[in-house]
């Protein structure tokens, strides 16, 4: 059974909680995602933090405020994604596709990475 908790702020004031992110995978089961796939579905605030996610395709999902912070995204496509907001602190990127996914308001991504997943398909305006 999935339980839900608090994306933790440094100042612990509960009110600026970004928002609350779903705990759908165990630690183990993180490890295990490589080379899945993932279609018309939707995982909006859903915890990856450091999942393996490498070969991992998504299509069509909408992925709002998920945490794919220190996950393993080499290799990952995301093809027609919604990823506002989403978390990508720390990721390890690569060889991926970000066709025609939004990622407005999302977080952890350098300017250089920014220009990377824009080269790769990815929009952070007007998606």
């Amino acid at each position: 059974m999935a339980d839900d908790k608090n994306h933790g702020n440094p100042d612990g004031n509960p009110s600026a909680c970004r928002h609350r992110l779903l705990s759908v995978f165990t630690t183990s089961e993180k490890q295990h995602l490589v080379a899945q796939s993932f279609r018309d579905w939707e995982l909006n605030q859903v915890d990856f933090a450091g999942a393996d996610l490498r070969g991992t395709r998504f299509v069509n999902m909408s992925l709002k405020g998920c945490d794919f912070s220190k996950a393993d995204l080499r290799g990952a496509d995301f093809i027609e994604c919604d990823l506002r907001g989403a978390n990508f602190d720390q990721a390890i990127f690569g060889h991926n596709r970000f066709a025609n996914s939004c990622l407005i308001d999302a977080i952890g991504i350098s300017k250089r990475l920014r220009g990377y997943i824009a080269a790769e398909g990815g929009v952070f305006w007007y998606c």
